[in-house]
């Protein structure tokens, strides 16, 4: 499948939104199953791609985040943080990373410093 098809796909599940929000719902008892207490509820979604029902059905389920582009539409509804992500691995072209990790550990920390007050927790428990 064409990436722009499986793009397109991502998005409509189909076009059904109950089995999509199935999807969402089995892939989170999944993670949670495996990761116990160390699962955070923040939710990526493919491509940076979701619709508003998406978002709202993330918040009522009590996602704490979603994590995607900055700038990503539509915005999270409130409720749900949107963390923003400046740091794309997989389309990043800097020689420089693949050369050695410091200028990309260098972009992560300004990335993480810049991040919105409360925008998540830097201690563990």
């Amino acid at each position: 499948m064409a990436t722009r098809a499986r793009q397109r796909a991502a998005v409509s599940h189909a076009g059904t939104t109950a089995a999509l929000h199935r999807d969402l719902d089995r892939g989170r008892q999944r993670l949670e199953s495996l990761m116990g207490d160390r699962f955070f509820p923040v939710f990526t979604p493919p491509w940076n791609r979701c619709t508003v029902a998406v978002l709202r059905h993330l918040r009522q389920r009590g996602y704490a985040a979603v994590s995607r582009s900055r700038g990503s539409r539509p915005a999270s509804p409130r409720g749900l943080a949107d963390l923003a992500v400046d740091i794309d691995l997989h389309t990043r072209k800097d020689e420089k990373v693949r050369a050695g990790g410091v200028p990309f550990c260098k972009s992560w920390h300004a990335a993480w410093s810049n991040r919105p007050a409360g925008s998540c927790s830097t201690t563990s428990a």
